[in-house]
């Protein structure tokens, strides 16, 4: 009989079933109420699997959508003058 001195750790969890609406609206409730940050949202939240790209692409949004306005203002003042 040989040995090799491999250990093995085995991890066993509960597959349970849950509501994936109820869960993001309580989320978006805590939010609302201001008792939940963003990144504990996107922690909590079934539909994110990696929370740093996910606050990335929201800030990434947030920019375009500040830059977009600020294009159609300028067009605005442009088609005024």
């Amino acid at each position: 009989m040989i040995r090799l001195g491999v250990h093995f750790e085995l991890l066993f969890t509960y597959d349970l079933p849950s509501n994936n609406a109820e869960v993001i609206g309580n989320l978006r409730a805590l939010r609302e109420m201001g008792a939940l940050s963003m990144e504990s949202l996107l922690e909590q939240s079934p539909m994110t699997t990696d929370v740093g790209q996910e606050i990335v692409r929201i800030q990434n949004e947030k920019g375009n959508e500040i830059v977009s306005e600020v294009k159609q203002d300028d067009e605005e003042h442009y088609r005024e003058a």
